[in-house]
């Protein structure tokens, strides 16, 4: 495709991805009726009033609910920090796979294949959080990132165990963002949802490009062991948050009246 298009050898993936990206913005825009939004008013009986107009959406509004309530904070956190963990070591497998002599091949199965397990298992995710609750679900996406971090660690040099390794990444990335997503957006009134569930995005992917940047200093200094061990550590902030969490539901659970704990 390049010789023919007369573009820079291995360009022409960027040319397929700019086609398919313009596709679906104009698929969204053109295509997706009623808006979402509109919708969930409706369904949340939320009619538009005509009263003073609300104040303007910014982050600093946002992030002001979301540190009012503790579900919510653990779920930003939750959804940052695997983020963070999981673009960092993405973004420099391929480098390492390429230092280790491996052929772009081999590059491109490992991503597919991480890709794969970011979300292809989103369903059952959701389903699962349904059924067992949005924080054992999280959890269970904190070992599994765990367990990936290990097999980076313990062999970045074999293919083999780094494909595994980056499809367990995605995997846990899945397990944990399709929680916290929909728990940091239940966890605020609905009104508030769009703007709570817009600044999350923009959280994640703001530190997700500080974990880019920072991952190739990593990678230079130390090495892609490292990388994957550090990626891996940021899962304690989100264990003490859970057991915090969950000792503060427990105490709030001892305090309440028996007539209330029947209800």
């Amino acid at each position: 495709m390049e010789s023919r298009l007369g573009l820079p050898a291995l360009s022409g993936a960027f040319v397929i991805g700019a086609v398919l990206l313009t596709v679906t913005a104009a698929t969204v825009w053109f295509r997706m009726r009623p808006d979402p939004l509109a919708v969930a008013a409706e369904y949340r009986n939320i009619a538009p009033t005509t009263g003073p107009a609300p104040s303007p959406v910014n982050l600093r509004r946002a992030l002001s609910e979301i540190r009012q309530v503790p579900t919510a904070k653990f779920a930003l956190t939750a959804l940052v920090l695997a983020h963070v963990a999981m673009v960092s070591v993405m973004t420099m497998t391929p480098v390492s796979l390429a230092m280790h002599g491996h052929s772009i091949t081999i590059v491109g199965i490992t991503i597919s294949v991480h890709v794969l397990g970011m979300y292809a298992f989103a369903p059952l995710v959701g389903s699962a959080a349904d059924r067992f609750g949005r924080m054992p679900v999280i959890l269970a996406g904190q070992g599994v990132l765990a367990l990936s971090a290990i097999l980076n660690v313990a062999a970045p040099s074999s293919a083999g165990v780094v494909v595994v390794g980056l499809f367990l990444l995605g995997l846990g990335w899945s397990i944990v963002t399709v929680p916290a997503s929909t728990m940091l957006s239940q966890s605020v009134p609905a009104a508030s949802r769009p703007l709570v569930q817009g600044a999350g995005d923009s959280a994640m992917n703001a530190a997700a490009a500080l974990g880019a940047i920072g991952s190739g200093a990593i990678m230079v200094s130390l090495g892609f062991a490292w990388l994957a061990g550090i990626s891996g550590a940021l899962i304690i902030p989100v264990l003490w948050l859970a057991a915090r969490h969950t000792r503060g539901v427990r105490r709030s659970v001892r305090l309440m009246p028996v007539r209330h704990r029947e209800v």
